[in-house]
């Protein structure tokens, strides 16, 4: 559906590889009534040539955004803000209703962590019906699968079934096909932000070298300082509707990393000195008990002669003691 106001489709520049202006979403509503949703269904079954209760509730409003080669778009939200929604309208999965959209190039998608991988198949299996779900050939797949295989960290685990992977293993593995297969679009919700630092920061490493191949990110997350070390703009949805669109400063950034690396330099040499101390006072404890020891060992010699004098003292009072 096209809104009235909206202006005639742009002239598409040959280097943008995604547009978006002024682009909106309905999606047909079913109205509850007070009488409660059981009647609300019936008059929806029974009233369905004259759509008594349905309306179009726009759940994207005016999205704006230019995003050429080398751009990392952040969007930021909470949840139902419409986050995943731009990035399956982006995807083609839903259709723009209102306003215009331009997406050039190959567009890869982790948008359904789940899409193309199957529970009963090996990781190594779900890389190989992956990739076919994402039309590349099945020998590309196969040239590709080493160079995965160890980004993901999943060497020891490659052979088993997918339903035995943990959501981190499951998310590492999807991501690392779609980086592997170097997209030039690449559309992500969360994923990015699953398993543990290490693997965040490669990932983030291996995307940087995706940005320099002229690629598009486009990363849903909660996760601020994912986007802030990721991503170079950031959109805030609230309701659908864009409030905040604003560039991510490097130089800013820069100084805020330098201002967390000395914070994580300062607590590590706080656990540095708290274990210095904790190592002192074991040690102190050790030397005390090699003490408490000693002193009970003195205490029992002692005793033990006290013990052979009183004997002696004993045998010589006896009658007959001395000769």
């Amino acid at each position: 559906m096209q809104d009235p106001a909206t202006p005639e489709p742009m002239i598409k520049a040959p280097d943008l590889l995604i547009r978006a202006e002024r682009v909106g979403l309905e999606i047909p509503s079913v109205s509850q009534t007070r009488a409660g949703s059981q009647v609300s269904w019936r008059s929806f079954i029974g009233g369905f040539g004259r759509r008594r209760n349905i309306h179009l509730e726009r759940i994207l409003h005016d999205v704006n955004f230019e995003l050429r080669p080398g751009d990392r778009l952040g969007l930021v939200g909470r949840n139902g803000s419409g986050k995943t929604t731009l990035l399956k309208v982006l995807a083609g999965i839903y259709p723009a209703t209102i306003g215009a959209l331009d997406v050039r190039g190959r567009v890869q998608s982790l948008i359904n962590i789940s899409a193309g991988m199957h529970n009963e198949a090996t990781g190594f299996e779900n890389i190989l019906l992956r990739g076919l779900h994402l039309d590349f050939p099945l020998n590309h797949m196969r040239e590709k699968a080493d160079d995965i295989i160890a980004f993901a960290e999943l060497e020891n685990s490659i052979y088993k079934p997918l339903y035995t992977y943990s959501a981190g293993m499951r998310a590492r593995l999807a991501l690392s096909i779609v980086l592997a297969l170097e997209p030039e679009i690449l559309l992500l919700d969360e994923w990015l932000g699953r398993g543990d630092p290490e693997f965040q920061d490669k990932a983030s490493e291996r995307l940087k070298s995706f940005m320099e191949s002229a690629g598009i990110v486009v990363l849903a997350s909660h996760n601020e300082r994912l986007i802030n070390r990721t991503c170079n703009r950031v959109i805030e949805l609230r309701d659908g509707t864009p409030i905040r669109d604003e560039p991510i400063d490097p130089a800013a950034l820069n100084k805020s990393f330098i201002f967390q690396r000395r914070i994580k330099a300062k607590k590590k040499d706080e656990g540095i000195k708290e274990r210095a101390k904790a190592e002192a006072i074991r040690e102190k404890r050790k030397q005390e008990i090699i003490r408490e020891k000693r002193k009970e060992q003195i205490i029992r010699e002692k005793r033990k002669k006290e013990l052979i004098r009183e004997k002696r003292a004993t045998k010589d009072d006896t009658p007959g003691g001395e000769n």
